[in-house]
């Protein structure tokens, strides 16, 4: 984990002290994503920064990072699993390369490829490339917005960063509740993008890539979902998906500092510990729980887990004082809404930073494989919906009354809705339209609904690909 920020005033007009100064100050504050150095470059009226966690290449690989003539700079977060096949494609092409990183792939890929560089990457990542000669920036984010980034525009100057308390350093941009985030919130219990909840500040959506210049701000998608028409033999596809899970767990333990995995018992860990262990004699891993809730509770399956694929594990159990002890400090780090189990990986990745600088999990695997409750609503909604009208709307009104938890409530609403985009909007609502008004009055502010939007690109008239892709889409 690294960090990013910088300043671009595109207008032209600028004064480079203060832009050298703010962005120092953002540096300062993004300090906790890289312990391990700082570099700062400026370039008339832009001016990046970096703060780095050394992951691959230690000595050498400080950024921001420039190509050969240093006409192009780039300050990045993240990792390219596939930057040796890039960089070999890249030296018979004629490039030099000065370090041994993934980071340096991106100055020397963007003047082979220009903006499609971005769709050319295999990882996680989010990152600023400054064009000297064309005086321009490219803010890119990786397909399943795995690494943040933030951005202000103004109309004649863009600020990024990777955390929305970089940005507010900077004169000019305040924290000021965005009406729509707040009501997207209340709507869903996240925000998604581009929004945020504070006014007049954006976050590039996944598979997103940012385009600004003396001409303005541009925002595309550079990914396109694939639609597979007939997935095959069922035999083969398994074979394919095993060869898949192995290159990438291959790739990803490609680093030169101590690395390991998070260990929930689960299937998604599970699998990834298993190949983990073909390539490594030593797998570290690492399980949390939570004291007397036995629901929640994974650390007998991650024992047995861990016994049997004969790893080195560490484990951790919290309770509620440790919930509240962390609440201050959880609202620095999260800075947005989310779910409540992040507050566990913080405590278990804390454990894991003892002995490791890198963790494999198993997180996308319920988005891509269709591991949550919501995915087999959608799939049990194709029949439900031949049903009668009043028959639906009977069994949502009953259970409204009842005391069966809210997720089932909300199963059931979604259940009455016909409309695919629709029925997506009432499984992931968490209060209804009646009770956003009665909390925020001002809600009604012509909003264009992200889970429409992000639901429209894919065109696929499978329901379940739909809601799959757009839990992909959503962060």
């Amino acid at each position: 984990m690294c960090g990013i920020c910088g300043i671009y005033a595109y207008g032209g007009v600028t004064d480079a002290e203060s832009d050298r100064r703010d962005v120092q100050a953002m540096m300062d504050t993004l300090r906790h994503r890289g312990p391990d150095g700082e570099g700062l470059t400026q370039h008339g009226t832009a001016t990046l920064g970096h703060r780095r966690l050394s992951i691959v290449d230690v000595a050498g690989g400080a950024q921001p990072l420039a190509n050969e003539d240093d006409t192009v700079w780039v300050t990045y977060n993240g990792e390219i699993y596939n930057f040796s096949d890039l960089r070999s494609e890249l030296e018979r092409s004629g490039h030099r390369f000065r370090t041994r990183t993934d980071t340096e792939v991106l100055v020397h890929g963007y003047e082979v490829w220009g903006d499609d560089v971005v769709s050319r990457l295999n990882g996680i990542f989010a990152f600023g490339l400054w064009d000297d000669r064309n005086r321009r920036l490219l803010l890119g984010r990786d397909p399943f917005g795995v690494k943040p980034l933030y951005y202000h525009d103004d109309g004649s100057e863009l600020v990024f960063a990777s955390e929305l308390k970089a940005l507010f350093l900077r004169r000019g941009i305040v924290p000021e509740v965005d009406e729509v985030g707040l009501t997207q919130c209340l709507e869903y219990g996240f925000v998604p993008s581009p929004l945020t909840l504070f006014k007049g500040v954006r976050k590039l959506g996944p598979g997103e890539r940012l385009l600004i210049d003396r001409e303005g701000v541009v925002a595309e998608d550079y990914t396109e979902p694939v639609r597979v028409a007939d997935p095959g033999d069922r035999e083969a596809l398994e074979s394919k998906l095993r060869r898949l899970i192995e290159d990438a767990v291959r790739r990803q333990t490609m680093s030169d500092v101590p690395f390991g995995a998070l260990l929930s018992g689960g299937i998604d860990s599970t699998v990834v510990v298993d190949r983990l262990r073909q390539l490594d004699t030593t797998v570290r891993t690492f399980s949390i729980g939570v004291r007397d809730e036995p629901a929640i509770n994974e650390l007998k399956a991650a024992q047995t887990t861990a016994k049997r694929l004969g790893t080195e594990h560490r484990e951790v159990e919290i309770g509620p004082e440790d919930y509240a002890s962390f609440l201050e400090r959880a609202h620095w780090y999260l800075e947005e809404p989310c779910t409540p189990s992040a507050l566990l990986t913080f405590f278990v990745c804390r454990m894991a930073a003892e002995s490791v600088k890198v963790v494999l999990t198993g997180q996308g695997a319920d988005e891509l494989f269709g591991g949550y409750a919501r995915y087999r609503g959608e799939y049990l909604a194709h029949r439900y919906q031949y049903l009668p009208q009043t028959v639906t709307g009977s069994l949502a009104g009953l259970l409204a009354h009842l005391p069966v938890s809210l997720r089932l409530k909300r199963g059931a609403r979604a259940l009455t809705e016909r409309d695919p985009v629709r029925r997506y909007q009432k499984m992931y609502e968490v209060l209804d339209s009646d009770a956003i008004d009665a909390i925020n009055p001002a809600a009604d502010v012509g909003i264009s609904d992200p889970i429409e939007r992000i639901a429209g690109k894919m065109r696929d008239p499978d329901s379940l690909n739909r809601l799959l892709f757009l839990d992909m889409r959503c962060g």
